[in-house]
């Protein structure tokens, strides 16, 4: 028999939170999620979100939580959902409220999925020359602390119940780093060290912590880069995925497969 599992996730809004967010819906048997927040830039989506994936209890960091309501209630099957506003992951007090909310009023949670971000060091510049102590506070605020405040809230309640699964969204740039985008990649490089403690942490009470980390995805966002900046990006994926068929081609000659494909890589 397959047991449903619980899911609290946050940064629905961007693409690949909102991918997130179709998978559990195409697999009921399986996940429900009773919980999600967003940055709050659009109400609308994240008011459409909380209806069609059936979400409980929503949370924003920004934006008029009266008028998302609104919003959810004019929605077809919207009525019963609940707002928490100001549910930042800057902000550990607001964390915990969600958090707090969702064990004791949804039934807890299972999985725990950061995908919390903004672009890289969005709108500053990306010389390293021009880099500020401000823009890389920022970035780690976002993209490591706030990874680690969400999953220091659910810790205890994954603990009590003996189950548990923490996935963090981090990027290729994490490992590999890139050029003019030093900020980003020391805070995705963070998260993924975080992942990796946290993971030996959590193992003894049968809780994974495991990360994502995604190369160059065709989103809204990269459709608004310049043309020749995008053509860059697509020549630097199509080498990646020349790099791994040809790492993956090598391992299976050897007879390897899983991580070793990955160790051929490095």
């Amino acid at each position: 028999m397959t047991t449903q599992r619980t899911v609290s996730l946050l940064g629905s809004t961007g693409s690949i939170g909102t991918q997130a967010c179709q998978i559990a819906r195409n697999n009921p048997e399986r996940f429900r999620i009773v919980a999600l927040s967003s940055g709050g830039r659009d109400l609308e989506l994240v008011a459409r979100q909380a209806v069609e994936f059936d979400v409980e209890l929503v949370g924003i960091a920004s934006g008029d939580a009266a008028r998302l309501e609104t919003l959810i209630a004019d929605a077809a099957s919207g009525a019963g959902k609940q707002v928490v506003s100001r549910v930042v992951s800057g902000d550990d007090a607001s964390v915990q409220i969600l958090v707090t909310r969702t064990v004791a009023e949804l039934g807890g949670i299972d999985i725990l999925v950061n995908s919390a971000a903004t672009p890289w060091s969005a709108g500053k510049p990306t010389d390293f020359a021009a880099t500020t102590d401000d823009v890389v506070r920022r970035e780690i605020e976002i993209k490591v602390l706030g990874y680690l405040r969400t999953a220091r809230a659910v810790a205890p309640h994954l603990i009590e119940q003996g189950w548990g699964r923490v996935i963090n969204i981090s990027s290729i740039n994490g490992q590999k780093g890139q050029a003019g985008q030093a900020n980003y990649s020391a805070a995705k490089a963070g998260d993924l060290g975080f992942t990796k403690a946290l993971a030996q942490e959590g193992a003894r009470n049968q809780i994974t912590v495991n990360a994502i980390a995604p190369g160059i995805v065709e989103t809204p966002l990269f459709s608004t880069f310049p043309e020749e900046a995008q053509e860059k990006l697509r020549r630097a994926a199509a080498e990646q995925e020349r790099q791994i068929a040809a790492a993956a081609d090598a391992a299976k000659k050897r007879g390897l497969e899983g991580k070793y494909v990955i160790a051929l890589l490095n």
